[in-house]
């Protein structure tokens, strides 16, 4: 199947969507519950956990009914339709707290981000799926991967531009409030118009593939997939990626407040990481397309530890050094997802020559689901460690808990990263990948 450049530049597109969402609770949904909700560090990160176990929980039955739908010559275009606007509405329900403070906001809080999370999963699944269901090379993937990550990197620009900054005036809430539900609308606008753009790739891979004459059974479905090594190394790899390396983006606020007591380069440090994401996305899909991704992916994250260790006993405290170091963490976190992100159609392609059968879905579905799982297992760890370190929202901290900010934003990340290059080798090395 050829796929012309534009189609992939309106592919790729979706993600500057899906990013000014996920970015912006991702970046400051904690903070945000912690000093804007009045919510206790440990129930704030229990909150996330729980809205992010859902959406991943779910995915594998998204991405079930997607590829069964698939083998019978349907494609994914209803969810990309409908799932946008009605997501869209929820995420601005999040920021409109109708209850105020205490046990009543903090139901609503919680129903608002489960149905949130449930309508993202339905438009992400299908959307993350094009990218191995597309009957397209390796080098036209790793373009794909590039793109996606570049569009990602850029919704996230826009947020530490335009969203940090606002949510960083905590003083003035009867003010930040509105412009957070303005900022969320405009954002929901954007994800309808870019994730519409992949209508049109869907129904000609839909129309390439063709049908199965037999529909895939839940047991064979769930077998392909998880009795299958490659796809468990990827899951595995996803996981712990997920669990450590997006805390350095969480605690940057806390950093930013609590540690060196400059607010203001808040929005700094967010844009430097996000302008390093983009820069990833041109060098490293140019250099994984000459050297080969495990390459890059191994420098990459053999690299975020070294940097993350540095930064925390040399950097902090010296001026420019929150933004400094968050630029560089972010180019080398942009070309580890860059190349994890490449490898998910190869995973797919060995789950079909072995299993004779697609599970384009299924396998991003799960991919999808450990990661929001990890990530909210790291949000919820992240809630914990700061309420044994007796972090209080608002005052001068004690040692502990600037000690607990360092440790999950600087140390957690690298062990992390180590992991996550240990997996990366297991799996090119065992299955040939390039």
């Amino acid at each position: 199947m050829l796929l012309p450049l534009r189609a992939q530049v309106g592919y790729a597109s979706g993600n500057f969507g899906k990013s000014l969402l996920w970015t912006s609770l991702e970046y400051l949904l904690l903070f945000y519950l912690t000093d804007f909700a009045g919510i206790s560090p440990a129930t704030a990160g229990l909150i996330i956990f729980m809205s992010l176990a859902w959406d991943g929980l779910i995915n594998p039955f998204v991405g079930y009914w997607l590829d069964l739908r698939a083998s019978r010559g349907r494609d994914y275009r209803p969810f990309l339709r409908w799932a946008p606007p009605v997501t869209a509405l929820l995420f601005v329900g999040i920021f409109l707290k109708p209850f105020g403070e205490g046990d009543l906001a903090i139901m609503y809080l919680f129903v608002i981000l489960i149905a949130f999370r449930t309508g993202y999963a339905l438009l992400d699944v299908p959307h993350n799926a094009l990218l191995a269901f597309l009957p397209v090379g390796s080098g036209v993937r790793t373009n794909l991967a590039g793109f996606r990550y570049f569009f990602s990197s850029l919704g996230g620009l826009l947020i530490a531009a335009v969203a940090a900054p606002v949510v960083m005036q905590r003083e003035d809430g009867a003010t930040v409030l509105p412009d957070l539900v303005f900022l969320a609308s405009i954002a929901g606008g954007i994800l309808c118009l870019t994730l519409w753009q992949s209508l049109r790739p869907a129904r000609l891979a839909q129309n390439e593939r063709g049908h199965s004459p037999t529909p895939i059974s839940p047991l064979v479905f769930l077998s392909a997939i998880l009795r299958n090594r490659a796809a468990v190394l990827f899951l595995g790899l996803a996981a712990i990626f997920a669990v450590t390396t997006p805390l350095f983006g969480k605690m940057l606020p806390f950093v930013a407040r609590y540690v060196q007591q400059e607010p203001e380069n808040l929005g700094w440090a967010f844009a430097a990481m996000t302008v390093g994401q983009m820069s990833a996305m041109v060098i490293c899909t140019h250099l994984a397309r000459r050297f080969g991704r495990l390459k890059v992916g191994l420098v990459c994250l053999l690299l975020i530890p070294f940097l993350l260790l540095s930064a925390q006993f040399l950097l902090l405290g010296r001026e420019g050094s929150l933004w400094l170091a968050s630029g560089m963490f972010g180019f080398l976190l942009g070309g580890a997802i860059m190349v994890i992100w490449a490898t998910a159609g190869d995973v797919a392609d060995q789950i079909a020559l072995l299993a004779k059968m697609r599970a384009d879905a299924g396998l991003l579905a799960f991919f999808t689901m450990v990661q929001k799982a990890g990530i909210g297992m790291g949000a919820m760890l992240a809630g914990t460690i700061l309420g044994r370190g007796e972090f209080q929202s608002g005052q001068s901290q004690s040692s502990g808990a600037l000690d607990s900010i360092l440790i999950l934003g600087f140390l957690v990340p690298s062990v992390g990263a180590l992991g996550g290059a240990f997996l990366l080798f297991e799996l090119y090395r065992h299955y040939g990948f390039r």
